[in-house]
């Protein structure tokens, strides 16, 4: 099982207690790789942070868009619906451009967001959109468990066969792209 950080500093001491949790490596990635919609270039890694309609369609009409990253905007829900990011539309968008919509482990504290975001799974589900799940740590302390992250996203509403893949899939995008 693999995890995405963000970490700076200590980076071999923070591999080695990944290791101890349960991963078998640590992929490191600078804030500035994380792509805004208008920067997006062919054969690369391209990691969009979504959060808005607009930011998430634009990102999944892009072929080039690797991962589509916490699609779930930080708002108010409708009266009737949650707004969460994705829908039908979006999710069929995503399926014929190949693109990965992935969810971190920072954003669990809300709990509008993890309504948000099960809504989200549940829709990648049906509409066959590969997910990833990261950590996304800042520090050596905010690093996870891996079978903790399983038991968190089986909660979530992912079976266990999806769930490993969330936790193992980004190994397979980086050999085919590069930062």
């Amino acid at each position: 099982m693999y995890d995405l950080t963000l970490i700076k500093t200590n980076k071999e001491e923070a591999r080695s207690l990944a290791k101890k949790f349960g991963f078998s490596d640590l992929f490191f990635i600078e804030r500035e790789n994380i792509k805004n919609v208008n920067e997006i270039r062919p054969k690369k890694l391209n990691i969009v942070i979504g959060g808005s309609d607009d930011i998430n369609r634009k990102a999944l009409s892009n072929i080039n868009t690797t991962i589509l990253l916490n699609p779930e905007p930080n708002t108010k829900d409708y009266l009737t619906h949650k707004n969460s990011g994705l829908n039908q539309v979006l999710c069929k968008l995503a399926y014929k451009n190949k693109i990965v919509i992935a969810f971190s482990a920072d954003r669990l504290n809300n709990v509008n967001i993890v309504g948000k975001i099960i809504q989200n799974i549940r829709l990648c589900k049906k509409y066959k959109v590969k997910m990833l799940f990261f950590t996304l740590a800042k520090n050596k302390y905010e690093l996870i468990a891996a079978h903790d992250l399983l038991s968190v996203l089986q909660i979530l509403g992912i079976n266990i066969t999806e769930a490993r893949y969330a936790l193992i899939g980004i190994r397979d995008i980086l050999k085919e792209k590069s930062l």
